[in-house]
C-alpha cells in the first residue's frame, strides 16, 4: 500500500509483535493484540504524556502511521512499556511493524477507529494557546485540521486534546524534515520558531476546537 497524503501524527511507541496478530480475516476488530494498551492504555486512551492517544481516531490515519513506521519513512523512538511485565526489553514501532501484514494493519486500525478519543487531562498556558490559534489560522492549518484539529473526519489525526508532549515529538520532527508532509506544510514548517511550535502545542493540548471560531 503506497503512502497517502493525510498527515501522520500519531501511534509512535505501541507495541505490537506479529505473532500474536492471529486474526481470521480483516473484518475480525474486537480482540486486537492486549500488548498494545501497555504503552496506548486501555482502548487508545494513552497516560503518558510521550504516548499519543490513538483511540478515535480515523482508521485511516492510523493505517498510515503504521505502514510508515513498517516501511521506515518516519522515526521509531526505543520505548519502554508502561504497563504489564516490567522485565521485557524496551522497542520500537518499526521493530514491531516490520512483519504485520496489511490486513492485520487495518484490523488494529479500524479496532482504535471505533473507540472514543479521550482527551489528555493537562495544564496548557492560556496565552500561550491563544498564541497557537493564531498561528494555527496564519498557516492555514485549518484547511486540513478543522475544528482546531479535534474532527477524525479530517483524516489528519487528532490533535484537539493530544498530549502536549508527544505534539512537541512530533511537531519538532516535522520541522526537522523527520517525517513526510505536504510541501506547503514543509515551508511552513521551516519557518516555526521554537516558541511557535510551543504555541501550537498549548493550542491544540488545550482543546483547539474550543478556541476556533470556524
Amino acid at each position: 500500500m503506497q503512502m497517502k497524503t493525510a498527515l501522520l501524527l500519531t501511534f509512535s511507541f505501541a507495541a505490537i509483535p506479529g505473532a500474536i496478530l492471529a486474526y481470521d480475516s480483516p473484518e475480525a476488530t474486537s480482540t486486537p493484540p492486549a500488548v498494545c494498551a501497555d504503552c496506548h492504555g486501555k482502548d487508545g486512551a494513552s497516560t503518558e504524556p510521550d504516548v499519543p492517544i490513538i483511540g478515535g481516531i480515523s482508521a485511516l490515519a492510523l493505517e498510515e502511521d503504521l505502514f510508515a513506521f513498517r516501511d521506515r519513512v518516519r522515526p521509531c523512538r526505543t520505548s519502554k512499556y508502561r504497563a504489564g511485565a516490567s522485565d521485557r526489553p524496551t522497542t520500537d514501532m518499526c521493530r514491531i511493524s516490520a512483519d504485520l501484514s496489511d490486513d492485520e494493519i487495518v484490523q488494529i486500525s479500524a479496532f482504535y477507529a471505533s473507540k472514543a478519543f479521550v482527551p489528555a487531562k493537562q495544564q496548557p498556558d492560556p496565552e500561550k494557546a491563544a498564541s497557537g490559534e493564531i498561528i494555527h489560522k496564519n498557516l492555514m492549518c485549518v484547511g486540513c485540521h478543522g475544528k482546531g484539529g479535534s474532527d477524525p473526519a479530517d483524516d489528519a489525526s487528532i490533535l484537539a486534546g493530544q498530549w502536549m508532549g508527544y505534539l512537541t515529538i512530533a511537531l519538532t520532527d516535522f520541522r526537522a524534515g523527520k517525517r513526510w508532509i505536504p510541501k506547503n506544510m514543509e515551508d511552513n514548517f521551516q519557518n516555526l520558531t521554537d516558541q511557535d511550535i510551543e504555541a501550537l502545542v498549548h493550542f491544540y493540548g488545550s482543546g483547539g476546537y474550543r478556541h476556533e471560531s470556524n
